[in-house]
């Protein structure tokens, strides 16, 4: 008799400003290009993308077997080239990934994105949620919703969020994260209504700490907070940004 044991590892990382080097005459992406002050020529971009690579694969290491984690929620993404290029020539491209992600109204063209190993996670469908701003405020991140079936047979549903950051101030900026929150439990909302034992789960940048009204408003909709704890091998804490959930079934 075996049993067998399958293992999935989910991973959540903010390539902080991930951008190429080439300027979108529809994004202000102004700050990231070689003639400007950052400099950002194409061997510093590779740089990021290979570290960046280099960060993943880590994930996947598991005691002394080197795996490669089967999915990755990444925020503040250019687009799609730069998908393109993580995933086919960087340190990835032996990995396979592949990936979906969104095609935001964000003014400087930051966006999230989805990467799965197609051997552990056969993606069903996926789309974009858009977000309308409050009045006066800039257009931010699509929210990222896809579903597939794992190898147990068993459908995932994961939301990738980005929610407005704090400029201008926390309470100020707050009522757009709560209306983007709101709209991401509308969603939830809407998968376990066709299906109440959904197994889901919501990761990425929500800009605000677990005491702040809208993680407690996710919890409160049931959700749990799986990072709220975390503590790493070296007793480094999981940030306050990057919280991670998951839905009790009902």
């Amino acid at each position: 008799m075996y049993l067998l044991i399958c293992l999935f590892t989910f991973v959540e990382l903010n390539c902080e400003n991930l951008f190429d080097t080439q300027h979108d005459s529809l994004k202000h992406d102004e700050e990231f290009l070689p003639t400007s002050a950052m400099h950002w020529t194409p061997s510093r971009y590779w740089h990021k993308l290979n570290r960046i690579g280099q960060d993943i694969l880590s994930c996947g290491e598991l005691d002394s077997t080197k795996v490669i984690p089967d999915m990755v929620v990444l925020t503040e993404v250019e687009n799609d080239s730069v998908m393109r290029d993580l995933t086919k020539r960087s340190l990835l491209r032996n990995a396979d990934y592949e990936y979906v992600m969104t095609d935001s109204p964000d003014e400087r063209g930051i966006d999230v994105a989805l990467l799965y190993s197609p051997f552990s996670f056969a993606l069903i469908s996926y789309h974009s949620i858009r977000i309308a701003p409050p009045k006066g405020f800039r257009p931010t991140r699509d929210i990222l919703y896809a579903c597939g079936q794992l190898i147990s047979g068993d459908t995932l549903h994961v939301f990738a969020v980005h929610a407005p950051s704090r400029r201008g101030g926390e309470q100020v900026s707050r009522p757009y994260r709560q209306k983007v929150v709101e709209r991401l439990l509308l969603s939830v909302d809407s998968v376990r209504t066709l299906s109440p034992q959904a197994r889901i789960i919501i990761a990425g940048d929500f800009n605000d700490y677990s005491s702040d009204p809208t993680i407690k408003h996710l919890v409160r909709h049931g959700l749990v907070e799986v990072s709220a704890n975390t503590q790493g091998r070296h007793g480094a804490k999981g940030t306050y940004r990057y919280p991670v959930f998951h839905v009790n079934s009902r």
